[in-house]
């Protein structure tokens, strides 16, 4: 994750929504300084109570800005988009099945399919590259060897020896 993706993300997502530092900041109870400062990545990690207010201030998804501020793995987001889209797939089955008018059945219908497909690229996602080095190394987020933050030149670097010791091992 790049050092600042989550700064960046409210910023674009106030902006979008035309909201100004200090709307928002009455609207979620934070100071706009405070904001401000989350937005220009000199707070890095901020609460689980600061994002759990955002994210209803913005209308924007709770876990991805868990996910952006370093709080959940890749694996772990995910795991909760896959479950929600399935929770909202029930929900909408439960619905469908109380449905009487055409038109709304049709529209139920068609959002299920989308939930269907959501779930289906989320599995595929997380089941090809969660586990590929390739991809993980690629991710735009902190990560950590023995409590060592590694760089974007030590990913490099570990991505390289790897590639060599593939190759090598394969020409063997």
């Amino acid at each position: 994750m790049k050092s600042n993706e989550l700064g960046e993300y409210i910023k674009r997502q106030r902006t979008r929504r035309e909201m100004t530092l200090g709307k928002l900041s009455e609207k979620i109870g934070y100071s706009d300084a405070y904001i401000s400062m989350v937005e220009n990545g000199k707070k890095k990690k901020p609460s689980y109570e600061f994002l759990s207010e955002l994210a209803k201030g913005l209308n924007v998804d709770y876990n991805y800005l868990l996910y952006s501020a370093g709080y959940l793995s890749p694996e772990e987001y995910f795991k909760h988009r896959i479950t929600s889209s399935q929770e909202e797939m029930d929900t909408l089955v439960e619905e469908m099945k109380r449905s009487t008018d055409k038109k709304d059945l049709e529209m139920l219908k068609a959002r299920h399919l989308i939930f269907e497909k959501q779930v289906q690229s989320y599995d595929a996602t997380y089941k090809n590259n969660m586990h590929d080095l390739n991809y993980i190394l690629d991710l735009k987020r902190d990560l950590f060897y023995k409590e060592n933050e590694l760089s974007d030149s030590d990913k490099q670097d570990i991505k390289t020896f790897i590639e060599h010791f593939v190759i090598k091992k394969e020409g063997d």
